[in-house]
């Protein structure tokens, strides 16, 4: 069965890409490629458009696996940082454009670096 991972990335810009196992690229969609300018890339409808792109091309991913006579694809979904894209990706895997990528999800991996111990914090003013 094929095996495939979802990173969604989300700092400044909202960066979604699907890989195969072996972390070979497939697509790649960012709040720029799907639309918006500048301040909007990192807003909660460009990560929700972005998953959707990458929801039609998962759809086929399962159509094409289906008609080799495998029962379906297995997906990975990464999730990396604190922005507004991550909860639009979540919340996109839940609503209607998600229905035919839910049951084939298998993992939910959390990815966000924390930082401990790193450089020494400023001296609080007083």
């Amino acid at each position: 069965m094929p095996r495939y991972i979802l990173h969604c990335r989300s700092f400044r810009n909202t960066i979604v890409t699907l890989t195969r196992e072996n972390g070979e690229p497939i697509g790649s969609w960012t709040g720029g490629s799907v639309g918006f300018k500048r301040s909007g890339r990192k807003t909660y409808e460009a990560g929700y458009q972005c998953a959707v792109q990458s929801f039609k091309m998962m759809e086929d991913l399962i159509e094409k696996a289906q008609s080799q006579g495998h029962s379906g694809i297995h997906i990975e979904l990464n999730l990396a940082g604190f922005g507004k894209g991550r909860q639009a990706v979540q919340t996109a895997f839940l609503t209607a454009e998600g229905e035919k990528i839910r049951p084939h999800i298998k993992y939910v991996i959390d990815s966000t670096p924390l930082k401990i111990g790193g450089t020494r914090g400023k001296k609080p003013r007083v």
